[in-house]
C-alpha cells in the first residue's frame, strides 16, 4: 500500500492549524506540547498559548525554550483548568499517546473547559504510510490509533459539534537515522532496550522508505484534522464535582420522583449516591435534569439510575443529552453491558439508544418498570482490549 501515491493532499501542520482554529487574541492550550515547538508558534499568531505535558523531561526543554509561564505539568485526562476558560485546545500528535481508557474523559474535560463557541482541534497520526512503516518495528501503534478514531467518532455525544473532519500528509523530516533515534528515544526514554532491539530494522527501513533530499529524507504520514465546537445553544452536560451542584441535582430529583411521581423519600435516597457518578444538565444557565450511574461488579457490569427532567424542560431533548454523555463515558472506561429499569412511559427513549427489554413488568417504588439490557459496545470491547 506504501507504493501507490496517496490522493491526500500534502500540508504543513501550521498552515492545517492556522486553517482550523482560531489563534489571535484567544485563549488556546496545546495539550501534550512536548518541547513546545506549536506553543511558540501559536503564540508568534497572537495567541495567548499555554502548554500541557505530562512527561517532565520535554516540559523541562519547553521551559527553556520559551520560559515557564503557561507551560503546565499535567493531563488531558484531567485538565488543571477552571470551567470555561478556554478559547482552544490543540491535541496534535498526541492524543493516541493518552491510556485507553482515559481519551473519552479527555473529550470530556475540553468540554467542561471551553467557553461556548469555544473550538477543538484534534490532528491524528493515522496506521498507514512511510513514516508508520518506519517506526512500526518500535511500537505498532495500529490498534491504539484506530481506537482514538473511534473516541473522536463519539465526541457529539459529549456534547460537540462536529465542524470537519479532513485528511492530509504531513512530511517528516529526519536529518540522518541518528536524528530518527535520538527523536524516537527523546519522546519515550523507556524506549531505550526496545528501541536497541530494533535499530538494524529501522535503519533499513530508513535508507528504504521516504525520498532523499538535501536536509536529509522525507517521510510521508496521513494525519486526519478533526475540528468540533462546543455550542452556545441546547443542553450543557457536566460531571457533578462540586457541592452545590450535587444539591441542586438531588433537589431535581426530590421534585421530580418525590413531589411529582410520589415515591417514598428513603427510596429514592437509597444510600447508593456515594458510589456513583452524577451528571446534571444545564439549560440556560439551570440545572434542569440529572441522572447517575455505578458499576455494579467486577466484570464491569454497569447500572443506569435516577434520569429525571424538570417538568418544565421536558421535550427539549434534555434525557436523550444525558443518556448519550453518560452512555459515552460507560464506553470510554471499557464497561457494560449497562441496565436499567425503565418507567413504561420511556421504553422508546432507551429502546433508541440500544437497550433491549427483558423479562415482564414489575412494580419498583408502587411504579411499573420494566428492566433493559444495553450490551457492550464495540467502543468498550475496544477499550478493554488495550487497557
Amino acid at each position: 500500500m506504501w507504493d501507490r501515491p496517496l490522493s491526500y493532499p500534502v500540508r504543513r501542520t501550521t498552515e492545517v492549524i492556522a486553517e482550523l482554529l482560531p489563534l489571535s487574541g484567544r485563549r488556546v492550550l496545546e495539550a501534550g506540547c512536548g518541547e513546545g515547538i506549536l506553543v511558540g508558534w501559536m503564540r508568534r499568531q497572537g495567541a495567548c498559548a499555554i502548554g500541557l505535558e505530562s512527561a517532565l523531561s520535554a516540559l523541562a526543554r519547553a521551559r527553556t525554550r520559551l520560559g515557564a509561564a503557561d507551560l503546565v505539568a499535567g493531563r488531558g485526562e484531567a485538565l488543571p483548568f477552571a470551567d470555561s476558560c478556554l478559547d482552544g485546545i490543540l491535541w496534535h500528535n498526541a492524543f493516541h499517546h493518552l491510556p485507553a481508557d482515559a481519551m473519552v474523559e479527555a473529550l470530556a474535560e475540553a468540554q467542561r473547559c471551553l467557553r461556548p463557541d469555544g473550538r477543538l482541534l484534534v490532528l491524528e497520526p493515522l496506521a498507514e504510510d512511510e513514516y508508520f512503516a518506519l517506526v512500526r518495528p518500535l511500537e505498532d501503534e495500529t490498534a491504539i490509533r484506530a481506537l482514538a478514531q473511534q473516541v473522536l467518532a463519539r465526541a457529539s455525544d459529549l456534547g460537540f459539534a462536529p465542524l470537519s473532519c479532513t485528511t492530509y500528509v504531513q512530511l517528516v523530516l529526519r536529518r540522518s537515522l541518528e536524528e530518527l533515534l535520538a527523536a524516537l528515544l527523546a519522546a519515550d526514554p523507556s524506549r531505550a532496550a526496545r528501541l536497541a532491539r530494533v535499530e538494524d530494522e529501522i535503519a533499513q527501513a530508513f535508507a528504504r522508505l521516504g525520498t532523499a533530499s538535501a536536509e536529509g529524507r522525507a517521510f510521508r504520514q496521513p494525519m486526519r484534522a478533526c475540528a468540533f465546537a462546543r455550542p452556545r445553544e441546547g443542553p450543557q452536560i457536566a460531571v457533578v464535582r462540586a457541592l452545590a451542584d450535587r444539591d441542586a441535582v438531588l433537589a431535581l430529583r426530590r421534585a421530580v420522583f418525590v413531589e411529582e411521581q410520589g415515591v417514598p423519600h428513603e427510596e429514592e435516597l437509597d444510600g447508593r449516591d456515594a458510589e456513583a457518578e452524577h451528571l446534571l444538565a444545564r439549560l440556560d444557565g439551570e440545572v434542569v435534569g440529572t441522572l447517575r450511574w455505578r458499576r455494579l461488579d467486577p466484570l464491569g457490569t454497569v447500572k443506569l439510575e435516577r434520569l429525571a427532567v424538570r417538568a418544565d424542560r421536558r421535550g427539549q431533548g434534555i434525557a436523550r443529552a444525558l443518556l448519550r454523555f453518560a452512555l459515552a463515558r460507560i464506553d470510554g472506561c471499557g464497561l457494560g453491558p449497562v441496565i436499567l429499569h425503565a418507567q413504561a412511559h420511556a421504553l422508546a427513549l432507551y429502546r433508541s439508544h440500544g437497550f433491549e427489554v427483558e423479562g415482564d413488568t414489575f412494580l419498583e417504588a408502587g411504579i411499573p418498570h420494566r428492566r433493559m439490557v444495553r450490551p457492550r459496545d464495540p467502543l468498550a470491547q475496544a477499550v478493554r482490549a488495550l487497557s
